[in-house]
């Protein structure tokens, strides 16, 4: 079975600078598989939202990758700011 690597880089929520990065392997049989489980995954934390995720094959190629917008205003929650960066898509 195929490993695919996801990788998180996690912002803090209250405006601290810094990151923290966060890797985690799936296995999968196939990309569409491993996506969904990268985007069932939760990385965030009470004080680190999800700056950026990106899923790699074992070649290092990126299968999918998500991007949360620089600021998230008070209206709208963390989830619904998460939008796929431009490209190509496969799920």
């Amino acid at each position: 079975m195929p490993i695919y690597t996801l990788k998180c880089v996690l912002r803090f929520t209250d405006g601290r600078a810094g990151a923290a990065f966060d890797t985690v392997e799936i296995s999968a049989d196939s990309p569409d598989e491993a996506i969904g489980v990268a985007q069932h995954y939760e990385c965030s934390t009470a004080e680190m939202a999800l700056s950026l995720a990106v899923l790699t094959d074992a070649t290092g190629q990126a299968v999918w990758t998500l991007r949360a917008p620089d600021h998230v205003d008070a209206a709208s929650s963390a989830d619904d700011a998460l939008a796929p960066l431009p490209g190509r898509s496969l799920a």
